[in-house]
């Protein structure tokens, strides 16, 4: 990275490159980083320091269709030098392969991809990887059926045909309080978040967390 704080134009380029990469080019238009004249769409910002920690973010938009934005946040840690790379890494490992897979039809060995029936209709599901972060001495066992406790919460959702995505994530920070939180289409999901609570998740003295990222596609 060209410096400890890189500037909106060079996480523009940053993108480029990175979906350059999986065989997509993006091009300008306004704040926006669009395939030829066509949705889906993209854009970062970078927010190099949250209060006084040493902890930057980088935030993902992506435009679906032209009256909804996924908004995905990538916490990124370290020294300045540090935090933008870790930050874009996050990204790489969490959400980047299921929106190629998804929006821009780039597979990727990462990616899951299942289909679900549900009431509404059938769906295509591109499911990203269980990115964990474990600062004890020994590895976690993190639950084994997750994915089905949140395909069975999703089954009980009442879903519009059109794209729809997920975000879980799970944190147990040692001593301190464990925080659940399941976006459904960028909003507060309650239903999930009762549903991952309920999970066989392990007992840890030590910080823990999961994350997961999926998307929905209407089968036509």
């Amino acid at each position: 990275m060209s410096k400890a704080a890189p500037s909106t134009d060079e996480v523009r380029e940053h993108l480029k490159a990175l979906m350059a990469a999986h065989g997509v080019a993006l091009s300008d238009y306004k704040d926006w980083l669009v395939t030829g004249e066509e949705l889906p769409a993209m854009r970062g910002n970078w927010i190099h320091q949250i209060g006084n920690q040493e902890i930057g973010r980088l935030d993902i938009h992506v435009l679906p269709d032209r009256d909804r934005v996924i908004n995905e946040s990538f916490a990124g840690v370290g020294s300045d030098g540090e935090r933008y790379g870790d930050a874009l890494q996050n990204f790489q490992l969490g959400s980047l392969h299921v929106l190629l897979s998804a929006l821009w039809a780039q597979p990727h060995d990462s990616v899951v991809v299942q289909d679900w029936q549900f009431p509404s209709g059938r769906w295509t599901v591109h499911i990203g990887e269980f990115v964990s972060r474990c600062l004890g001495p020994d590895e976690v066992d993190f639950p084994p059926d997750l994915l089905d406790v949140i395909k069975n919460a999703l089954l009980r959702a009442d879903l519009t045909p059109e794209v729809h995505w997920l975000r879980t994530f799970y944190c147990k920070p040692g001593g301190g309080d464990t925080v659940v939180e399941v976006l459904l289409d960028n909003a507060e999901w309650a239903e999930g978040e009762q549903a991952v609570s309920q999970a066989h998740w392990p007992a840890s003295d030590y910080y823990y967390s999961l994350r997961n990222f999926l998307i929905l596609v209407p089968q036509v």
